[in-house]
């Protein structure tokens, strides 16, 4: 009798045991995934920042389309010109035809600011992994304070695992990878 005891209580520490090793693996295990995930958004950030750097600061000074937006004269630009050629709200909510989200032009680094969101792929080998993109825009002085129409724009892209093969409402990534640059208007 106490020999089966002893042997049951053997394979219950034996047990538990091998249950918490397995538990540690299946920890490790995920965490290297979550990094892996964050490694690949962070990618996507860097790529949809790249392409909001492409495109000009505000296209209304740089392909003026009337006399009342001639070209800035580099020599006697002054931030007061510069704001009363340029609209004071930076525009919103457009479907930028760049990311497939509908077929706004997007010709400038303000037309991205508060886009709709755009769900990008992310194709790894045979398998494929999405992110939703949100980007904001907003003037910023030289102390980084916001302001309104500067030489300055602040662009902000949030990446976020979005799974819609699996209905999967949450997100392996815990907190949003957020990426920050600022834009300067050169003359």
């Amino acid at each position: 009798m106490q020999q089966s005891l002893l042997a049951i209580l053997g394979l219950m520490v034996a047990t538990i045991f091998s249950f918490s090793v397995t538990e540690k693996s299946l920890h490790y295990q995920r965490a290297a995934i979550v990094q892996e995930i964050e490694e690949m958004g962070a990618s996507m950030a860097l790529k949809t920042m790249e392409i909001i750097r492409e495109r000009p600061f505000e296209s209304e000074i740089l392909t003026p389309s009337d006399s009342l937006l001639a070209p800035l004269d580099p020599e006697v630009a002054t931030l007061a010109e510069l704001k009363t050629r340029l609209a004071l709200v930076l525009p919103d909510g457009k479907a930028c035809s760049v990311f497939g989200t509908g077929l706004d032009d997007c010709a400038d680094i303000s037309d991205f600011n508060k886009m709709q969101t755009a769900t990008l792929p992310f194709v790894a080998g045979t398998d494929t992994l999405y992110f939703n993109v949100d980007v904001t825009v907003r003037y910023v002085d030289a102390g980084m304070n916001a302001s309104g129409p500067s030489f300055r724009k602040q662009v902000t892209v949030l990446v976020e695992d979005y799974w819609p093969q699996n209905g999967r409402s949450g997100h392996y990534i815990p907190t949003p990878i957020t990426l920050s640059r600022v834009m300067t208007l050169t003359l």
